[in-house]
């Protein structure tokens, strides 16, 4: 998860951007997004935000992993 999260985290910084930029005056294509962003912040600002990810990702995993626990023996007693 955390892994995975880091791969893509640049162009979740990318895809943010452009998104936020409704009018396109600041970010264009995804190239000249990601290039923009490495000139302005450098390379760690493509990963922004994300201890935030990271944090959800862990809390997300430790939720699941308890409502499996406390669910699996209502819903399927027989295999627990």
């Amino acid at each position: 998860g955390l892994f995975v999260g880091a791969l893509s985290q640049p162009m979740d910084t990318v895809k943010t951007c452009m998104q936020g930029d409704l009018g396109r005056e600041n970010f264009g294509t995804i190239t000249q997004t990601l290039q923009s962003l490495v000139r302005q912040q450098g390379v760690l600002g493509l990963y922004r935000g994300y201890t935030y990810r990271s944090l959800n990702i862990i809390i997300d995993f430790v939720l699941l992993d308890w409502l499996a626990r406390v669910f699996a023996p209502i819903m399927f007693p027989s295999k627990c």
